[in-house]
């Protein structure tokens, strides 16, 4: 088991855990405008930490096939990050969430 972690092991169970919050907030009210702020940032965290994770269970040869792929080396987790940033613009608005909701603004990479 990982440290820290609150007992999540694995890329699966954090997307299994955005599952569950993208079915709460389905099932949330539409006049209940708190609790859908609330689990949507949720969701938008969980989606920016699984690219965290995902790094973290990657392999050489995924890292390597990857910096192929994309024509840049992707060797840290920042390389990654701005892999999934510059590749998929709904993680790029995830990171957003995540980070405004976290430090009350976003100053880097705000488009």
């Amino acid at each position: 088991m990982r440290d820290k972690t609150f007992h999540l092991d694995s890329p699966r169970q954090l997307l299994a855990k955005l599952f569950w919050e993208i079915q709460e907030l389905d099932h949330t009210p539409v006049y209940d405008t708190d609790a859908r702020v609330f689990r949507t940032l949720n969701c938008a965290t969980a989606v920016w930490s699984l690219v965290d994770w995902i790094f973290e269970s990657m392999t050489a040869a995924h890292r390597a096939q990857l910096s192929a792929e994309w024509g840049k080396a992707v060797e840290s987790l920042t390389d990654f990050q701005t892999y999934m940033r510059e590749n998929c613009r709904d993680i790029h608005r995830c990171r957003q969430l995540a980070t405004g909701a976290k430090h009350g603004a976003v100053i880097k990479h705000t488009q």
